[in-house]
């Protein structure tokens, strides 16, 4: 769990930094919606993600493409590509539950989002697809 929180940290800030320097182009109705898809070896390895506009309230999407090797991995390990997690409440914290894929000898996929209309106090769906770069 510390491993996680401190990765966490790490692409919550980068986040929140890119975020600033986001062009203002985008409308008020659009909210930078990310998803993440971390590997870990015995530690954090890399990390990948991609941001998306989101004009809905409730629910966004999000495609992150990784290299195949990862995205292998992903599926592999996962089960799947497709992964829904949920930013409880904006408000408090952008970021969504984790869903963590475990693979043999000290591998591991954690996959979330994060939501940044700070003013929206009711849960919101990411739907993060995961692709093949």
């Amino acid at each position: 769990m510390r491993r996680f929180l401190s990765v966490l940290s790490a692409v919550v800030t980068l986040a929140a930094a890119a975020a600033l320097l986001a062009a203002p182009s985008a409308s008020a109705a659009d909210t930078p919606v990310d998803g993440f898809v971390v590997v870990f070896h015995n530690g954090p390895l890399v990390s990948y993600n991609n941001r998306e506009n989101c004009s809905s309230t409730t629910e966004c999407s999000v495609t992150v493409p990784i290299p195949k090797r990862d995205f292998n991995r992903v599926g592999r390990w996962c089960g799947t590509t497709e992964f829904d997690v949920t930013v409880a409440n904006p408000s408090v914290s952008a970021i969504s539950n984790d869903i963590t894929c475990t693979g043999n000898g000290g591998w591991s996929i954690e996959v979330f989002g994060q939501y940044t209309d700070f003013s929206q106090t009711t849960p919101v769906g990411i739907h993060i697809t995961v692709t093949a770069a």
